[in-house]
């Protein structure tokens, strides 16, 4: 399966390799900062469900970027949230969660002749410095991607766009760990089962994600996604005294995602982004479909992000 793959990523690094393109602006430009405002859908209605849990969070982001060439760069990415309100995934009052540390190899600039096809790709490495992939016993995460872009002449520009990617994860553990074992005197490769919580990780997932972008004006613009996950779980194993055995296989895990947004930049660096995500998996708890577009899981946004050699080139022209 990943063989397919890995032979198109190939394929756009050779055609990358012959393409021609001028070279724009310092090599760290794309580098950028961001501050991001995220509030549950749900804190607005009260009524929603029978127990309120509003949900407000400030994150700041930092995302290094440099270009070798027009079509080869490296990037990386690392951010921090505070949620304002009473979190529930925290076990100490005030506490700033780390995301995962990213490091990407990104090749772009190759066309497919003819009909105009925009191909670009990469493969990031996902380092475990978040408390979640922590407890997860995640070691490192690798993920080759591959993308397809078409543009259209309406309007600044109609883009729609493909995105498939493998993750592929390394863990300790095939099931996820708890902080310390529910028996203190337990340590050590013996003492596993009173250490784990039983719930498997993801071996690896699959993601096929499909975008619409449309530039209203220079400064302008609106965008929208949908994508499908796909988590393959660590093989469990089978215990022939458990009566109450599962009739459907539970090796996989299902997730969707839905995304709009619009992008306003009238000044030169800074780009403000106003939108509603949600990422939710396939099956409630007890088995019904999540409502798609808008369910517990939406979240609406206000995003900052300060591409810093933009900021750098109007200081110097001022």
């Amino acid at each position: 399966m990943l063989r397919p793959l890995f032979a198109a990523l190939l394929a756009t690094c050779v055609a990358c390799a012959q393409a021609h393109a001028d070279d724009e602006g310092p090599a760290w430009a794309g580098s950028s900062l961001g501050v991001s405002n995220t509030v549950s859908a749900l804190t607005l209605d009260p009524s929603a469900e029978p127990n309120y849990n509003p949900y407000y969070a400030v994150g700041v982001s930092v995302a290094p970027r440099w270009a070798f060439a027009p079509w080869l760069s490296l990037s990386a990415a690392i951010a921090a949230t505070h949620e304002v309100t009473d979190a529930d995934g925290t076990t100490m009052s005030n506490e700033t969660l780390l995301s995962d540390t990213s490091l990407s190899l990104g090749l772009a600039g190759a066309k497919i002749p003819g009909v105009g096809i925009g191909v670009s790709g990469g493969i990031k490495t996902t380092f475990p410095t978040s408390l979640s992939s922590q407890a997860q016993t995640l070691q490192v995460g690798v993920t080759p991607s591959l993308r397809l872009s078409k543009r259209f002449g309406l309007l600044e520009g109609l883009t729609l766009g493909y995105g498939g990617s493998v993750r592929i994860n390394a863990h300790g553990y095939t099931t996820s760990a708890r902080k310390a074992p529910r028996i203190a005197s337990c340590r050590g490769v013996e003492c596993a089962e009173f250490l784990n919580t039983g719930v498997r990780n993801s071996q690896y997932q699959t993601a096929n994600t499909v975008s619409l972008g449309l530039g209203l004006t220079k400064w302008l613009g609106l965008s929208s996604s949908f994508g499908l996950y796909t988590s393959h779980l660590y093989a469990g194993q089978t215990v022939s005294e458990v009566s109450l055995v599962p009739t459907e296989p539970t090796d996989t895990r299902y997730a969707i995602s839905y995304g709009l947004s619009a992008r306003i930049g009238p000044f030169a660096g800074l780009t403000t982004s106003i939108g509603a995500s949600t990422f939710n998996p396939q099956l409630a708890p007890n088995s019904t479909y999540y409502r798609p577009f808008f369910n517990r899981y939406t979240q609406l946004s206000v995003d900052l992000s300060f591409d810093l050699s933009s900021l750098v080139a109007s200081k110097d022209k001022g």
